[in-house]
């Protein structure tokens, strides 16, 4: 072969050749049939950080490690055999970064056929690696929780069901109260909720157990070589991490069931089954008090907003109570107007406290936002044995009696009678009570504003009636 330099491969004489080598998007080598570098194109000196003066003239042995040397052996014996080679291989840059490299290799041959160098394209494959990473890792593992997901969860199942992993444990896991948050306070507490499990349940296993997320708000857990006694330790120090978490002003809590097989004799799918049916017996005895968990956390945080407020609820109760027997209201009805009163705003605890206190217009998406309120009240008096009567009555709180309202759009009688009476009540306290944006109202100016708002926002005989008691 004919002596091969950077001189007479590229001189003026071979310009369009010479810009399309050095401006190509793959790094590019030509190597001597020693493998001395004879050129690289400044691709090449981006991907391997050097000066070619420092490189020109030495082994690929030396600009790639010795630890390379029986790669560039191989590729060396098989370029002989078939003159064209596609590989991968890491290089080890100046700064211990390890680049991966995807390489084509092409055989320089002299007149007589034999090897006498090679041209070499040099991509570097760092991001396509680390998108087959990502998706190996999304394969194998649940996004949200970062937990194994059921896929991999089931291969294991089938790897580790042998007597060497006897006895071998299941524990099954739901999520108590999971659809009230979703519904109430949106997927991404729940989501956060999801998160917050999952690291209780990593931290309460062994590092031999292998913890998934099975589908929604179902975990399961297989513990290799663990009897009775280990699976007692495991599900105490998550009921113990749930109880730590919740008195940290958070509401999670968990049902979980349990099952071991000791032997052949039992099938898989029968002890998933086993454990599955006896978390759902765990859930119906304790469904209620999670919801009621939740429930007492936010009713707490209500009254916690209402007290920054400072609104009257002693005057509210006692107008409720004058106006309810005007109304002739029997004593199930009052009752149930008074727990209105106190809780007919407790959806708020879903709104940022920014946007409650804000001062000043609100924009039209944060007016928008405020207004979800009345049916996450909705649902959170749905799920409560103590709320579900009242629970119409705080969706349609916010109703005006002409029909501008909101959610439903409702108008005069349509608009339950406990919700016109607890929109006229609550309106009269807001105005003579100081809020964050504003002083409270003179009480024959917040009279006024009732007269103004008479078969507007307001039943105009419940308006006369309050009018009437205020006067009184």
């Amino acid at each position: 072969m004919k002596t091969i330099s950077k001189n007479n491969l590229f001189t003026s004489e071979n310009p369009i050749y010479y810009q399309i080598v050095e401006n190509i998007k793959e790094g590019i080598l030509v190597v001597d049939k020693d493998l001395k570098l004879i050129f690289a194109n400044k691709e090449f000196l981006k991907i391997c950080p050097h000066r070619f003066e420092d490189i020109a003239g030495k082994s690929l042995f030396n600009i790639f490690g010795k630890k390379n040397n029986s790669f560039w052996k191989k590729i060396i014996s098989d370029i002989e055999k078939s003159h064209n080679i596609v590989t991968e291989f890491s290089i080890n840059l100046k700064n211990e970064v390890i680049c991966p490299v995807r390489i084509s290799i092409s055989s320089i041959t002299n007149d007589k056929g034999n090897f006498d160098g090679a041209v070499m394209l040099i991509w570097d494959i760092s991001n396509e690696k680390k998108v087959e990473e990502r998706i190996k890792y999304l394969g194998f593992h649940d996004i949200i929780t970062g937990l194994y997901n059921r896929a991999y969860f089931e291969e294991e199942l089938k790897r580790l069901d042998n007597n060497r992993h006897y006895p071998l444990s299941i524990i099954m896991g739901d999520l108590n109260g999971f659809k009230l948050i979703n519904d109430v306070f949106g997927h991404l507490k729940g989501d956060e909720m999801l998160k917050q499990m999952a690291d209780i349940l990593k931290k309460s296993c062994r590092k031999s157990d292998i913890v998934a997320r099975y589908g929604g708000d179902e975990f399961v857990i297989m513990l290799p070589k663990a009897d009775k006694k280990v699976l007692e330790n495991v599900t105490e120090r998550i009921k113990k991490a749930c109880k730590e978490l919740n008195s940290k002003n958070s509401f999670i809590t968990i049902s979980i069931g349990t099952a071991t097989k000791f032997d052949n004799d039992i099938d898989m799918d029968a002890l998933l089954m086993e454990a599955e049916s006896a978390m759902y017996n765990k859930k119906i005895d304790e469904s209620r008090e999670a919801k009621d968990l939740i429930f007492n956390y936010l009713k707490k945080n209500y009254q916690e907003r209402r007290k920054k407020i400072k609104e009257d609820l002693n005057r509210e109760l006692l107008i409720a109570e004058r106006l309810g027997k005007s109304l002739s209201l029997n004593n199930k009805s009052l009752t149930e107007l008074k727990l209105l009163i106190k809780l007919h705003d407790i959806g708020m605890v879903v709104i940022p406290e920014d946007i409650i206190n804000k001062q000043g217009f609100l924009t039209a998406k944060e007016k928008k936002l405020i207004q979800k309120h009345a049916e996450a009240g909705y649902r959170i008096a749905e799920s409560s044995n103590n709320m579900a009567a009242i629970a119409d009555s705080i969706l349609h709180h916010h109703e005006n009696w002409d029909g501008s309202g909101y959610p439903k759009g409702l108008k005069g009688e349509e608009i339950p009678l406990l919700s016109r009476v607890a929109a006229v009540i609550n309106a009269y306290d807001a105005m003579v009570s100081d809020r964050p944006y504003r002083k409270a109202l003179p009480e024959q100016k917040a009279i006024k504003e009732l007269e103004k708002s008479k078969g507007k926002q307001f039943d105009p005989y419940l308006v006369d009636c309050i009018l009437y008691y205020l006067n009184f």
